[in-house]
């Protein structure tokens, strides 16, 4: 059985903030909500590697977790999958901008 994917009809908008900071932003009607990633630059102490992971520092999707439920209704099972969607939706989509050519820097 497939899952349902939740987060694929929702109108959804990246911005970035400072050089580091990314900000996703969805909204649907008067239902809105937002994944705020900080990019971190790690470096290497051993060997000069630098690598600069996105981390999740803020979630605030609970009106966009209400209109998903108004519009299919979900229980508690669904709470894992809907959680973990809107990390991979969230990530995929900052990691869309930040890859995109057409992006102000």
């Amino acid at each position: 059985m497939e899952k349902k994917l939740y987060m694929t009809e929702i109108n959804c908008t990246v911005v970035q903030e400072d050089n580091d900071l990314y900000k996703v932003i969805y909204q649907e009607g008067e239902y809105s909500g937002e994944c705020i990633y900080r990019k971190v630059i790690m470096k290497g102490q051993s060997k000069p590697i630098v690598q600069e992971p996105l981390v999740l520092i803020r979630v605030d999707m609970g009106d966009i977790i209400e209109y998903i439920h108004r519009k299919t209704p979900l229980c508690s099972d669904n709470f894992n999958d809907i959680n973990m969607e809107i990390r991979t939706d969230s990530r995929e989509r900052v990691n869309k901008f930040i890859s995109s050519p057409f992006r102000y820097q």
